[in-house]
């Protein structure tokens, strides 16, 4: 069997070119199909990341407020004992004042 004419020859490659050609744009489909999937997946990470950040600050900005609420009341219930601590104090001076009184006038 002879070797192959190059007309031959020049077809066979010319085929093999055509389904070289055939390949690469099925890939670059299958790669440009890739790619905006993974800019898609990428724009809602962003997306969620930016909600999630604002989320964050919300929450530290509640937090703050809340702690701010806390010491306040803290300081309001300080001041409540101490206010009771007094008028217990001037209720048992009342009273003692009351039972001197009591006593001296019995004399």
């Amino acid at each position: 069997m002879p070797g192959k004419s190059p007309t031959q020859r020049i077809e066979e490659l010319a085929k093999k070119v055509q389904e070289l050609e055939t390949a690469f744009e099925k890939h670059r489909a299958v790669a440009d199909l890739q790619l905006q999937r993974l800019e898609a997946r990428d724009g809602e990470h962003t997306r969620t990341e930016d909600e999630l950040r604002n989320k964050v600050s919300e929450l530290t900005a509640k937090n703050a407020a809340l702690e701010e609420r806390a010491r306040h009341q803290e300081k309001t219930t300080d001041r409540g004992w101490q206010l009771w601590l007094a008028a217990l104090g001037f209720g048992f001076g009342l009273i003692s004042l009351l039972i001197t009184v009591a006593l001296q006038l019995k004399k």
